[in-house]
């Protein structure tokens, strides 16, 4: 009969020492001063954490078009993402004539497919191009005003 030899198991405080083995408890007297290491944690996941943006666009502008709350309105709006001026109108569309107005301009009608007019911002002008299509968007909403009998909403504004 051959005898086999048993492995030797080894102390508790050789199995804690050993690669790929946990300690079971952490010891009490460490456990209430706080000195035991701390667990490794797994990191956050990316899509936890999300920065957080502006909607784009973001309104710059708002001229209500009728005389009382919650009637027609006309926004102008910036997208950084396209880097264009847009405006929206809510409720009613103006008659054709403003409508031509923004189109002698340089505004592109997007109204069937986005609901919006759309202009892009010269990259070399940038400010210049901006302040130019907010005096547009001045001058055809106090069109509009004073068509139905209202006064300029706009007029003397400095928009920044």
């Amino acid at each position: 009969m051959a005898k086999t030899r048993k492995a030797a198991t080894p102390a508790p405080a050789e199995a804690d020492a050993m690669p790929g083995n946990a300690p079971a408890a952490m010891p009490e007297a460490k456990a209430a001063t706080g000195t035991a290491a701390e667990q490794p944690r797994e990191p956050a996941k990316e899509a936890a954490h999300k920065p957080a943006y502006a909607a784009d666009p973001h309104a710059k502008i708002s001229v209500s078009l009728s005389d009382h709350q919650g009637g027609p309105s006309m926004h102008l709006l910036r997208s950084h993402k396209y880097n264009q001026i847009q405006i929206r109108f809510d409720g009613e569309q103006p008659d054709e004539q403003h409508l031509a107005k923004l189109k002698e301009t340089g505004w592109k009608d997007r109204t069937e497919s986005e609901g919006v007019w759309t202009k892009q911002i010269d990259r070399d002008m940038r400010w210049q191009s901006v302040q130019d299509m907010e005096r547009e968007f001045k001058a055809v909403a106090n069109a509009i005003r004073k068509d139905k009998g209202l006064e300029p909403a706009l007029e003397g504004l400095a928009v920044a």
